[in-house]
C-alpha cells in the first residue's frame, strides 16, 4: 500500500498510515492480513496474489477503505474467494458511537476500531486498536462495526452485480438493463418482420 502525497494536509505524515515507508508497510501488512482467511488457500497453494493500493485521500478510515478496494480487486480479478471481506471504522465522539469518523471527529485519546468481517461465515478477520480500552467500550462499539461492515456488504454486492451485467452485456452486444427504452422491455412483442411463419397444418 502507499499513499499519494496529496493525499493528507499534514505532508509531514500526520496520523493514519500516510507520510512514510513504516506506515505503508504496516498498512500493507494488515490489509494482508485482513483479506488472507476470504482466500481459497487451496487453489492458491504456493502461489503469491500482489495487491497495489495507493490511497488518493487521508482523512480517516484508510485502513477500511484500503480493504474494501481490496477485496473488489479480487473480485475484480476473478480471484476464488470463499467470502468477501469487508471493512468498516467505528469511533466514539465524546462517548456517543459513530460509524467511519473523520480525525477531526476523533481527536487524540478517542477510540478508534477498524473491522474487517466476512459475513457468509461471520467471521471478524481484523480489529484494530490503537490504545489500551476497557472490555466493556469495545464490546458497546462491535454491533456498530457490523452493522457497517453489512452495509457495506450490500454496497460491494451490488457494484459487483451492475459490473457484472455490463460485462456481459458489453460481451454480447445487448444493451444493459438501463439502456432499454420501456417499449423494449423484455416481454415485448419481436417486430412482426421479425416473428417466425406461422405453424400450418
Amino acid at each position: 500500500g502507499a499513499t499519494a502525497p496529496f493525499a493528507t494536509a499534514d505532508r509531514r505524515g500526520g496520523r493514519g498510515y500516510a507520510g512514510t515507508d513504516r506506515k505503508s508497510t504496516e498498512l500493507g501488512s494488515l490489509v494482508a492480513g485482513a483479506l488472507k482467511p476470504c482466500l481459497d488457500a487451496h487453489r492458491y497453494a504456493g502461489s503469491e496474489v500482489v495487491l497495489s493500493i495507493l490511497i488518493l485521500a487521508s482523512d480517516g478510515g484508510e485502513l477500511s477503505a484500503a480493504i474494501n478496494a481490496g477485496s473488489l480487486a479480487l473480485v475484480d480479478a476473478g480471484v476464488g474467494l470463499k467470502d468477501l471481506c469487508v471493512s468498516a471504522q467505528v469511533g466514539t465522539v465524546g462517548k456517543v458511537p459513530v460509524l467511519d469518523p473523520s480525525y477531526r471527529e476523533s481527536p487524540p485519546g478517542s477510540i478508534t476500531l477498524p473491522l474487517a468481517f466476512l459475513p457468509r461465515s461471520g467471521t471478524i478477520s481484523l480489529a484494530l486498536l490503537a490504545a489500551r480500552v476497557p472490555i466493556d467500550r469495545v464490546e458497546s462499539l462491535l454491533p456498530l462495526a457490523i452493522q457497517g461492515c453489512r452495509r457495506v456488504h450490500d454496497t460491494l454486492r451490488s457494484i459487483i452485480r451492475d459490473h457484472t451485467h455490463a460485462t456481459m452485456s458489453a460481451a454480447s452486444g445487448r444493451p444493459r438493463p438501463s439502456e432499454i427504452a420501456p417499449g423494449d422491455a423484455a416481454g415485448a412483442s419481436p417486430p412482426a418482420t421479425d416473428r417466425p411463419p406461422p405453424l400450418r397444418p
